[in-house]
């Protein structure tokens, strides 16, 4: 029911429908221009490796070596521009809190407890501090793992795109759209919810 909401081909449309609302002429051609770069396709490859969900259980699994392997080192430091420019945590956080919240409110119609929407948006938000905690430690396990192989050099000329203005525009519109395509359908799942949980209603009876 709720994988049934999330369709890739759907979240890919949506994107490139907001990048073309989202960008002016000049910002899509020096994205375009990135992206054609033999560095950018070299990050672009590996970020599409580790991006299969199949690949999670070796990022778990390799994350204590890597911690160790890089700590302190340049590239464990070049984390927090990467994260502020790609706005990882940031919309990984946004995200949770968005879709906990949608779903607790749609559980709630099922509940004697008469929790309000200001209620539990104040309980889910109140946990932003724990959720965050935990979601950077894997945006950053995820990071050393995906970029291994990207010597830093080139990582630092991806941060730089990232910080400049279209690369700026990008992220926020990709992340924003992805963000959306994901917390949208929760309301439509809610609905599936109560039909699938109270059928007597949904039969009329």
């Amino acid at each position: 029911m709720v994988s049934g909401s999330f369709r890739a081909a759907d979240i890919e449309r949506q994107i490139v429908k907001d990048l073309e609302a989202g960008l002016n002429d000049r910002q899509l051609e020096a994205v375009a221009d990135w992206y054609q770069s033999p560095v950018a396709r070299k990050i672009a490859a590996a970020e599409i490796v580790a991006s299969d969900p199949a690949m999670w259980k070796e990022i778990k699994a390799r994350a204590p070596a890597l911690n160790e392997k890089y700590q302190g080192s340049e590239r464990a430091r070049l984390f927090d521009r990467f994260d502020s420019a790609a706005r990882a945590t940031e919309s990984a956080v946004d995200t949770s809190i968005a879709v906990q919240l949608g779903l607790a409110t749609a559980m709630a119609a099922f509940s004697s407890d008469s929790v309000n929407y200001d209620q539990l948006k104040q309980r889910i938000e109140s946990q932003r501090g724990a959720i965050r905690g935990i979601v950077e430690q894997q945006v950053y396990e995820s990071y050393l793992f995906t970029y291994e192989t990207i010597n830093n050099e080139e990582m630092k000329q991806y941060v730089a795109f990232l910080e400049s203005g279209p690369g700026s525009a990008f992220s926020r519109v990709v992340t924003d759209s992805i963000q959306q395509a994901i917390t949208d359908p929760i309301e439509s799942v809610g609905n599936q919810m109560t039909r699938f949980l109270s059928p007597e209603q949904s039969s009329g009876q």
